[in-house]
């Protein structure tokens, strides 16, 4: 597929914005995707859940308190809840909303967000709670994040985050309240509810909407795309929405074409299994005038049996799809490469494994593999190698030991 083309069955809505003039001296921040893109994660070495009672959660890696060091940014689930919604109940609770709304009425679920300093490794090769960074706010509207994303978004030197929650994932799918982490200069995270309603909220990106300078929030909720306008020092403006489709869950944004704007690349459920007639996965070219349309887009190609997009990542000219399969749903993964240039498929790797979740550009010897962040999935981590990617090849991981060339046996990655 080609730039330009059209979709009858997408609805693209005009931004509630003027038409903006390019300023002469703009230069558009750093999106979330080129944010991340920038960093060499160090994979955390872990032993046994961070948080005791607590899933491990989706994670980002980033020198939050830019002291040279990394630290990781987790948010963790009731792992009661966990056990609930995913275990023996699934059937009985995606049959009957009632069964799941007598539980929430019963209970008081929600995340935890924490750091980690990840050269602070306890006895049992977890690492310790950040003693410099803390959070202050209430925390409690959100359950069930998507992956955190890492910004500026107000005008001193420390990242920033976003956490996108959706919430009790079944019947009646109530939605959730998702925030914003701002720094404070002191190591402090004040955290805030985004504005509006609980969305189901799944995946986040930051870019300059509106051509100001200033990163801007789109979130993919499941039924559309919404946006918050910053106002520069990390308060955000009620959401809006910027494109309806049932089945885009996944969104992420960076100048995939080089003109130095953003532009948004979206995604979800291309062959819905729901019901909800899926999405294709489309990037929304931002041609400067505040107007995104679906006359300016491109549809990027589906991959047969995978049709579940969970993420994005940028490798130089080529966009990498993150998919699992979708029938059954959510079983397996696959690795689909799209050239920039002609925005065709390169090279797609497909592997029996769980799905990948919190993936980073990961430092490994001398060079980096794209890799999870969550020591389950491990077998999931992808290099790149005449332009093709490849899983990395490796044996079985003993997961309670400490990770290392032995371990994974990266010769091809200068370890040895």
């Amino acid at each position: 597929m080609t730039a330009c083309q059209q979709s009858n069955s997408e609805t693209i809505l005009k931004r509630t914005l003027q038409k903006t003039k390019i300023p002469d001296d703009y230069s558009a921040p750093k999106s979330s995707l080129e944010y991340l893109n920038t960093i060499y994660a160090k994979r955390p070495i872990l032993k046994g859940a961070l948080y005791q009672d607590y899933a491990q959660g989706p994670m980002v890696i980033a020198d939050f308190n830019q002291d040279g060091t990394q630290e990781l940014f987790g948010v963790h689930d009731p792992q009661e809840y966990i056990d609930f919604t995913f275990g023996p109940n699934r059937e009985s609770l995606m049959k009957s909303p009632s069964v799941g709304i007598k539980k929430l009425k019963e209970v008081d679920w929600f995340s935890h967000f924490r750091f980690y300093d990840l050269d602070k490794v306890n006895k049992s090769l977890i690492p310790a709670v950040s003693s410099d960074l803390k959070i202050s706010g209430d925390t409690k509207g959100c359950l069930h994040s998507g992956t955190p994303i890492v910004g500026h978004l107000n005008d001193d030197s420390f990242p920033d985050i976003i956490v996108p929650c959706h919430g009790f994932d079944a019947p009646p799918f109530p939605g959730a309240f998702s925030y914003t982490l701002i720094s404070q200069d002191n190591g402090l995270y004040v955290a805030k509810v985004l504005p509006g309603i609980k969305h189901f909220s799944h995946r986040a990106a930051l870019l300059d909407i509106n051509l100001n300078g200033l990163l801007d929030i789109v979130m993919a909720d499941g039924k559309k795309l919404y946006y918050f306008l910053n106002d520069g020092s990390g308060n955000f403006s009620k959401p809006k929405t910027l494109l309806t489709k049932q089945g885009v869950y996944t969104v992420q944004a960076a100048d995939f074409n080089g003109d130095g704007l953003h532009d948004i690349v979206y995604g979800g459920h291309e062959n819905e299994p729901w019901g909800d007639g899926g999405t294709n996965n489309v990037i929304l070219w931002n041609d400067g005038s505040g107007v995104l349309s679906n006359s300016n887009q491109t549809i990027l190609p589906k991959m047969k049996n995978y049709g579940i997009v969970l993420d994005f990542q940028l490798h130089e000219n080529h966009l990498i799809i993150i998919r699992t399969g979708d029938d059954p749903p959510y079983k397996n993964s696959a690795i689909q490469l799209i050239s920039l240039d002609s925005f065709a498929e390169v090279n797609t790797i497909k592997k029996e494994e769980w799905h990948p979740s919190s993936m980073q550009k990961m430092s490994q010897g001398d060079s980096f593999v794209y890799g999870t962040l969550d020591p389950y999935r491990v077998g999931n981590d992808f290099y790149f190698e005449n332009g093709e990617v490849h899983y990395v090849s490796q044996e079985k991981v003993n997961l309670s030991e400490v990770y290392s060339c032995a371990t994974l046996h990266l010769t091809f990655l200068g370890c040895l």
